[in-house]
């Protein structure tokens, strides 16, 4: 399975949740990310900044699950979301 690179463009096929991230550009001293948990809706189309891998507990089992992390560009906005290929697919230009 292809895994999604920064610069690559993505297509949301299906609604997926996130994080949205921000930062507040106009405070120089005292830097913060803020964060709102959201739904990302089908059919559109983001750019990929970052992707990274993390792991997923499952205390019930002991056992981890190795996942994909997005960071990407929808918009203005900028989401963290965790990559499900079911539900995203990387367009081909």
């Amino acid at each position: 399975m292809q895994m999604p690179q920064p610069g690559d463009l993505i297509s949301i096929n299906e609604e997926v949740e996130g994080a949205i991230i921000s930062e507040d550009p106009a405070n120089e001293e005292q830097k913060y990310v803020d964060w709102s948990l959201v739904k990302v809706h089908a059919n559109q189309n983001a750019l990929v900044l970052e992707a990274h891998e993390a792991y997923q507990a499952h205390p019930e089992t002991n056992g981890k699950e190795e996942i994909t992390v997005l960071v990407i560009a929808i918009g203005s906005n900028i989401v963290e979301v965790v990559y499900n290929p079911d539900c995203m697919s990387i367009l081909n230009l």
